[in-house]
């Protein structure tokens, strides 16, 4: 029976000390590192708006704050190393320099794919560092195998290290346990959680060998320098933490919109832009998943290179260069006075954002919210105003209809059987309400005697219609399901009229009103940017172009108010087509949807949570006071 050595037991305490001290270390800085780019980027976000004319989409905004988080995280070492780091600890820190140039040429010129999607370019540089750490790996197992028989053991070690290297950057490059997770789910139809099951298997083996692994190493090493070991490790605490981030964005997308939720329970709070960096909380965390893997493949080879140093006993590794230089000592200095003052004008910034309350830029525009989760909102899309009706809103996500009356109360437009899922769009006459049900291509009409009725269905022509408007008892209904979108003209007693303008710009109809005072239709198209004027049946003419245009409303004198959710401003479009914007909300509040206007000048617009609920953010009902 082998017996307890004090000594070795102390040592592998001092070893695990090590590398706790750097994985906590490690992770301060990376949660320190993000917060400041919470509150520090997006200004910066809209200068580049400012400068390049266009809005700015949350994916390029997402790649900004990791390529920061990362350059804020090396820059928050250099006070440490400059007074305690060794050499090892600069090579650490130059190779995960190095690694950063690569990051950035995907980060800006992969233009086709999301950062988080299988194809995306990080791909190839996250198995650019697997494969250099297998070479390096299968290095040392080599070495170690030609000393004799004491070292073949560490010598196969480092030779299944190797292939297990291979085989991580080949399952970057061919994408193995995401075919093997879809093969899985189509055969056991266990949904996408069956792809987890992979993931699972790789945890599983990598503890058994990681185990396995750091006894053998210790037992190895225990008389050398086993900094490379912690490094090792903390490149493994950066790829759990990579995996934690892709299995966990649903559960923490829901925490998130549960505690926005309870936040939205005080009418006067209002989300501030650092908020929008975790708008779409499945692309913010699969995002970083990818790049947190790229660096812990760097942070890999970075052990196997200084392991292959200290066996070569290069004299720069193992000698400490903690010297208190004048120099070094004026770097420590200005590096820590940047960060105290960084981190003073990060909390001030924040302190004063979350003091303000309002969600628009301009905060001495008069804003009050009239309705949000605790009316049971839920991607909202469109709205409309008339006298009979007050205030009405096509509440898609709750399949409800909700009204607004003068004095702002908010009630639900009874529908005792259920009979309406999917209020996608509404618009109201002066004895009937109208509501669209695209999914199923039903349009709903309701009054106070009947309640909800089915007034057409697809039996009469339509498929899935998108925004409508009604005039004179004429319904005009957009239809963007068809190669180029639509407009079906109803009537009752009438059999429908299907037109397909024709236009270069005419692609995805999106919102229409009707302009009396030319009889013509306006229309948006929400992915080229045009709004048309448009003579049903005859002619269609381009006013002007804008960004994503979605809902409009006119005014009496001909002018138009447009929300634009790429922008999440509103513009108003002259009588002869010039464009100005007229309120930008802050960027939590981007996806502006529906916009209508009362009897009294108040613009009202909807935010809607993301396409089919991605975002946390809560979907709202805003007034607006004093901009006509």
């Amino acid at each position: 029976m082998r017996r307890f050595d004090p000594g070795r037991g102390l040592q592998l305490l001092i070893s695990m000390k090590t590398i706790l001290k750097s994985i906590v270390g490690f992770s301060i800085a990376y949660i320190v590192s993000l917060l400041f780019c919470a509150f520090l980027l997006p200004p910066l976000f809209a200068l580049i708006e400012r400068v390049t004319g266009a809005p700015l989409p949350y994916e390029s905004a997402l790649r900004l704050v990791i390529f920061s988080t990362w350059c804020f995280l090396m820059f928050f070492s250099l006070p440490w190393l400059t007074t305690h780091g060794d050499r090892r600890h600069w090579l650490l820190f130059t190779i995960l320099l190095l690694a950063l140039p690569p990051a950035v040429v995907v980060f800006f010129f992969d233009q086709n794919h999301r950062l988080f999607e299988e194809y995306s370019w990080i791909r190839y540089i996250t198995a650019a560092a697997l494969f250099a750490t297998a070479l390096q790996s299968y290095i040392l197992g080599i070495l170690y195998m030609k000393e004799g028989k004491g070292r073949r053991t560490l010598g196969i070690v480092w030779g299944v290290i190797a292939s297990a290297f291979v085989y991580a950057g080949l399952d970057e490059l061919l994408m193995i346990h995401e075919t093997i997770g879809r093969f899985l789910r189509a055969k056991i139809h266990g949904g996408p959680l069956a792809g987890d099951l992979i993931t699972i298997v790789y945890a599983i083996g990598a503890i058994v060998f990681l185990i396995f692994f750091f006894k053998t190493f210790f037992r190895a090493y225990r008389n050398r320098s086993t900094l490379f070991l912690s490094i090792f490790f903390l490149g493994a605490f950066t790829f759990f933490v990579s995996q934690i981030f892709d299995t966990v964005d649903v559960v923490i997308g829901g925490k998130l919109h549960s505690f926005t939720k309870l936040l939205s329970s005080n009418n006067s709070f209002f989300f501030q832009d650092p908020w929008s960096i975790f708008w779409v909380p499945h692309d913010f965390f699969n995002g970083f998943e990818e790049v947190l893997e790229y660096v812990a493949a760097v942070i890999f080879f970075t052990a196997a290179l200084l392991a292959f140093l200290e066996k070569q006993s290069f004299a720069f590794t193992l000698e400490k260069t903690r010297t208190h230089s004048p120099l070094r000592s004026s770097l420590a200095r200005i590096a820590i006075s940047v960060l105290v003052i960084s981190a003073f004008f990060s909390f001030t910034n924040g302190v004063t954002r979350y003091l303000d309350s309002s969600p628009l830029t301009d905060t001495t525009i008069a804003v009050a919210r009239i309705a949000g989760p605790k009316e049971s909102l839920r991607h909202t899309d469109d709205l409309f105003y008339h006298p009979s009706w007050g205030v009405v809103v096509g509440n898609e996500g709750g399949g409800t209809v909700l009204r607004v009356d003068e004095s702002m109360h908010t009630s639900v437009v009874p529908d005792p059987t259920g009979i309406v899922h999917d209020t996608d769009s509404i618009t109201a006459s002066p004895d009937a309400l109208y509501a669209a049900d695209g999914a199923e291509g039903i349009m709903f009409s309701y009054t106070k005697e009947n309640g909800w009725q089915k007034e057409w269905t697809r039996k009469d022509g339509l498929k899935h219609p998108e925004g409508f408007v009604i005039n004179k008892g004429i319904l005009y209904i957009l239809d963007e399901s068809d190669k180029k979108g639509s407009i079906t003209k109803l009537e009752k007693g009438r059999k429908a009229e299907v037109w397909q303008p024709s236009h270069p710009l005419w692609k995805t109809p999106e919102g229409i009103d009707y302009d009396k005072t030319t009889n013509t239709l306006i229309v948006t198209d929400d992915s080229t940017g045009a709004v048309f004027r448009i003579k049903f049946g005859e002619s269609i003419g381009l006013i002007t172009k804008l960004e994503n245009p979605e809902d409009i409303a006119i005014l009496s004198d001909g002018r138009i108010l447009v929300t634009d959710n790429g922008w999440g401003a509103i513009f108003m479009i002259d009588t002869d087509g010039s464009s100005k914007k007229l309120a930008q909300f802050k960027r939590a509040y981007r996806d502006l949807q529906g916009i209508t206007v009362d009897s009294q000048n108040r613009i009202y617009v909807v935010t809607a949570d993301g396409f089919d609920s991605v975002s946390f953010m809560p979907s709202f009902l805003f007034r607006i006071d004093g901009l006509l």
